[in-house]
């Protein structure tokens, strides 16, 4: 049985490179904080994303998503869930994942190792190698809205900020 007819142009609109790629910097709540300072780039379909500007570069998506993030050593995500499964591949440097309700389980990262952390668990993950490096997370179906614990949404309200009705990060207004 042949395949169907997919033309030139149509895959043009499912290609990206990565140079042209746009990294974000809040495009999820807990980098307003410095020790989670990071910058994500939303590669292939809708992703969670608390930054209404932050688009994906191929909006095509069945079933999936990909996002790759930049971060500093010691910088990344603070714990949070997706209900769906979140996979992590380092692309450079080391990286230590974490979960559990207070980060108590871990596991270090070298390049291209891989971990799939299951639906509804707390996840988080840093940056364990000097300079800025790029992870690969994959995300399934359905992963958002991010749940944040109650901590990082009473720290973000001292910092002035919040998630709006959208569930976008906004400033709070007096």
């Amino acid at each position: 049985m042949p395949s169907n007819e997919f033309t030139q142009a149509q895959m043009r609109g499912r290609t990206t490179r990565f140079k042209d790629l746009k990294f974000g910097e809040v495009a999820c709540l807990d980098t307003l904080f410095p020790e989670h300072a990071r910058k994500i780039a939303h590669v292939i379909g809708p992703a969670p994303c608390e930054d209404p500007a932050l688009r994906p570069a191929i909006p095509e998506a069945e079933d999936f998503h990909i996002v790759m993030i930049r971060a500093e050593q010691g910088k990344g995500a603070s714990l949070h869930s997706h209900p769906c499964v979140e996979v992590f591949m380092p692309l450079s440097g080391e990286w230590t994942i974490y979960w559990g309700d207070e980060g108590e389980h871990k596991s270090r990262l070298g390049l291209h190792d891989t971990i799939s952390v299951p639906a509804g668990i707390m996840r988080g993950f840093t940056c364990d190698t000097e300079g800025e490096h790029l992870l690969l997370a994959i995300n399934g179906e359905n992963s958002g809205p991010i749940e944040w614990p109650a901590k990082t949404l009473e720290d973000a309200k001292r910092q002035g900020y919040k998630l709006n009705a959208e569930g976008f990060v906004t400033p709070i207004s007096d």
